[in-house]
């Protein structure tokens, strides 16, 4: 058998393949369909402004703020007169006149602390209660000032606290 006929087959499968091609200039386009545009540029939701607190909840805080400040002016008062009584009794010898004045003073510089442990436990709860409101609320307040208050009158008990607690240690710079 001689090769050409195999030749001429195997030109006529070629020319029969080719058919099957179409044009040149038919390749889809790489370029991004029209649904494609948008992807990837999603719209961005509109930020909603923080809601501000009710006028009257930052009010309260304000006042608990006040309160706070005026336990430590009253503390400062307290320790100020008292602090030659609790100095002379922390040296003397336990159950002794001197002794019981001292912790007679220290019980007062102790109940000057009661308006600013009120208002910090005042503040905490109005802090909880706010945000158990916000809870769940899809624009929730904006709680940063009672926190900052919170934080305030944190600082100013603990600070009490700490000068009361050195005072009954006999340091006490009045």
């Amino acid at each position: 058998m001689s090769p050409l006929p195999h030749v001429a087959l195997a030109g006529l499968a070629l020319l029969s393949l080719s058919a099957c091609a179409g044009s040149v200039t038919a390749y889809p386009s790489l370029a991004p369909r029209p649904i494609e545009q948008g992807a990837g540029e999603a719209a961005m939701p509109a930020v909603a402004a923080p809601v501000v607190l009710d006028p009257a909840v930052t009010a309260r805080a304000a006042a608990l703020v006040a309160q706070a400040q005026r336990g430590e002016a009253a503390v400062e008062t307290a320790a100020r007169g008292t602090c030659p009584t609790i100095s002379r009794g922390l040296r003397a010898a336990s159950g002794s006149e001197a002794w019981v004045a001292a912790q007679q003073a220290l019980s007062v510089v102790e109940a000057a602390r009661r308006d600013t442990a009120s208002a910090r436990d005042d503040i905490e709860a109005l802090v909880l209660e706010q945000a158990r409101l916000a809870e769940g609320q899809p624009h929730p307040a904006d709680l940063s000032p009672l926190l900052e208050a919170a934080q305030d009158i944190g600082a100013r008990d603990t600070a009490q606290a700490d000068r009361l607690a050195a005072m009954r240690a006999g340091n006490c710079p009045g």
